[in-house]
């Protein structure tokens, strides 16, 4: 209640509400040591006293700490956040995961790595990862002491049969109202069960008749245990959540990458890098193998379509003409390299050949005509034919994407990259196609003539 009523004291808030985790539901992977907090901010943006949603959540997550709770506050998408937890048990950016059997061993590690990676720069927080993380909590180790068991004619079975009633409880009945019926349990009462002194005390039936106290015949003691154990392909690891922020992903994995090289594990334990950065990586592997095959497969079309290999390399010069262009409106609006903006590259090549195609095309066509026109003469009246149609097909789909490119709203972080590629593209394909094209052409095919 305190952190909500803090944040509704920001100007830009205009409703909020949170979610607790809750144990009974099966599908949702939240525990209870966890909560949403949902923001809906003004859709007025004159009465933002901040300029971006960054900035808002900053001044959140100050506010927060400010109050004195040391929790990991990270912001997202309610899909996203989901997503990433079914993709890959993690809502971070990345995640550092120790594997291996040793459970001790691996909180002392996250521990470790938390202190070390702090020093990395694009670093948001770094904490154990609040849906996987091994935590200690305080248990009371009851022990058999065989001998005495033994001594005393105490089978294990009703040992343990004891200590289930005293501290688990049993089953005694049930109590029905209406159509919904409530277990009746029976057990120590909680003063009792968390006193060690008390349970050293509590009475164990002999075979025989009389009883013994508990202490007699079992070693008691209270214990700092990790009570929470995740587990990956059958087995156990611990997670250390890396959020980013203001950097690329890449390049963040990198300095991770030289951290855990500088810091080896034991072994018998492994670790691995998961988070969203996992798919990104697979992402990346499949675009190297099917965009080489997409280009081949386009130089091949090409050539069947126009009989001619030179052709064919004329107009797929097109592609370096569009790439250019979209590094450098990636470069100019600092942004980095992502897997939308490679599907932008995609959708520019498409674009940038069309535009290569009609060229030729007029070409080869003014060609067969000729009416007594030199090359050059046939090559510049082509280029001057299809200046209006090439012009307007560059701003038509530039103009189209730039109300993404300038997206600052939900999705913006998928949007940008891929409108920022495919604007710079084209406008960078168009001028150096209306300009170098013709040339490229003019110089091929005088050579080929020479010859």
């Amino acid at each position: 209640m305190a952190v909500e009523k803090k944040i509704a004291q920001i100007p830009e808030v205009e409703f909020i509400f949170s979610r607790l985790g809750t144990p009974e539901s099966a599908t949702d992977p939240m525990g209870v040591h966890l909560a949403d907090t949902f923001i809906i901010l003004k859709k007025d943006r004159d009465q933002w006293k901040f300029k971006t949603k960054e900035e808002i959540f900053q001044k959140i997550k100050a506010d927060i700490i400010s109050l004195g709770f040391k929790q990991e506050i990270s912001s997202t998408q309610p899909i996203e956040m989901r997503f990433n937890e079914m993709l890959e048990g993690s809502r971070a950016d990345v995640s550092l995961k120790i594997i291996g059997p040793d459970l001790s061993y691996m909180v002392e590690v996250i521990d470790d790595f938390t202190a070390k990676v702090q020093k990395i720069d694009g670093l948001e927080g770094a904490e154990m990862d609040p849906l996987t993380a091994l935590r200690k909590s305080r248990v009371i180790d009851i022990k058999p002491n065989f001998v005495e068991l033994s001594k005393l004619n105490i089978s294990l079975s009703d040992f343990n049969q004891t200590i289930v009633s005293f501290m688990q409880g049993v089953r005694v009945g049930q109590w029905v109202q209406g159509t919904r019926k409530f277990a009746i349990m029976m057990h120590l009462s909680e003063e009792i069960r968390d006193n060690l002194d008390e349970i050293k005390k509590l009475p164990v039936a002999l075979p025989d008749g009389g009883y013994v106290s508990l202490d007699k015949i079992a070693f008691i003691t209270i214990n700092q245990q990790v009570t929470t154990i995740a587990r990956t392909w059958g087995q156990r690891y611990a997670a250390l959540s890396l959020n980013i922020a203001n950097r690329d992903t890449m390049s963040f994995v990198d300095d991770v990458q030289k951290v855990i090289s500088a810091n080896p594990v034991n072994s018998d334990h492994q670790l691995h890098l998961g988070g969203q950065f996992n798919n990104l990586e697979r992402a990346k592997k499949r675009l190297l193998i099917i965009i080489p095959l997409t280009l081949a497969l386009i130089i091949f079309i090409l050539w069947r379509e126009f009989a001619s290999f030179n052709d064919a390399f004329i107009i797929f010069l097109c592609v370096p003409f569009a790439g250019f262009g979209g590094v450098f409106a990636l470069f100019f609006r600092d942004i980095h390299l992502s897997l939308s903006a490679a599907v932008g590259f995609i959708a520019l090549i498409g674009i940038a050949l069309l535009n290569g195609i009609v060229l030729l095309t007029v070409f080869n066509q003014l060609k067969e005509l000729k009416n007594g026109k030199s090359l050059r003469e046939i090559v510049i009246e082509g280029t001057l034919s299809r200046l209006r149609p090439v012009v307007m097909t560059a701003l038509v789909a530039s103009i189209g994407f730039i109300p993404m490119a300038l997206n600052t709203g939900l999705g913006s972080e998928v949007q940008r990259p891929l409108a920022t590629v495919v604007i710079g593209g084209i406008l960078f394909s168009t001028v150096l196609t209306l300009i170098l094209f013709p040339s490229v052409y003019l110089f091929s095919h005088n050579r080929k003539k020479n010859k």
